[in-house]
């Protein structure tokens, strides 16, 4: 007759109270991270929001004609670079290897809120067309410029908590990756795309409209 072994309750008990020791020690340093990288994202967002602000306003009263957002698209463009920290230009139709991969490139596509509701929502830089900069902080940005009569419906991503708006009247926009070759290359989370008005970026205002999420 076989006797079948197996683990005593001690046994057991021991294990479980092992995991959760090692839970204990591993769990909040990384929630403590992920916490970092968030605070991290946001002020490198906000300091890209204020830069490019400036930088737009700057374009409109130096660079335009009749102090507005006017012009082909590539001098409004190669304008930024001017007033932007940029340190490298990846030229759009070249090899972009120099600045990162297909996987920076691509990234996630949608948005998901604070419900884990999605919302259809990509920031793929592989698509765009036009030059990608890189700044001296590391962020990515594309520049679209849409046209000079500033009448552009955009969609567009520039706080994590409130979640993509549609801003109708824009004269373009920039995708901007904050945290440069770093993942998680996500939308509302180191991937955003900020509008750009007449007079400077476009966050609020009667041209703001929130988006529906796609799931309930």
């Amino acid at each position: 007759m076989k006797i079948k072994k197996g683990f005593t309750l001690a046994e057991v008990l021991i294990t479980l109270a092992i995991i959760g020791v090692v839970a204990s020690m591993t769990i909040p340093g990384l929630i403590n991270n992920l916490d970092i990288d968030r605070k991290a994202n946001e002020a490198s967002l906000r300091k890209m929001i204020t830069a490019l602000n400036d930088a737009t306003k700057m374009i409109v009263m130096t660079e335009t004609r009749n102090h507005s957002m006017t012009g082909t698209m590539s001098d409004v463009r190669f304008s930024y670079t001017k007033y932007l920290n940029v340190i490298k230009t990846c030229k759009s139709g070249e090899s972009y290897s120099d600045c990162y991969d297909s996987n920076v490139a691509t990234g996630k596509s949608n948005y998901t809120d604070k419900n884990g509701n999605e919302i259809a929502f990509t920031t793929d830089m592989s698509t765009q067309t036009g030059d990608i900069f890189m700044l001296a902080d590391g962020t990515f940005v594309i520049v679209k410029i849409l046209g000079n009569t500033c009448n552009e419906t955009v969609k567009a991503l520039y706080d994590r908590d409130l979640g993509p708006k549609t801003v109708k009247n824009a004269c373009g926009y920039v995708v901007a990756d904050v945290n440069g070759v770093k993942g998680p290359n996500k939308p509302g989370v180191d991937r955003y795309v900020i509008p750009i008005g007449k007079q400077g970026v476009k966050l609020d205002g009667e041209d703001v409209e929130e988006e529906t999420p796609s799931t309930p």
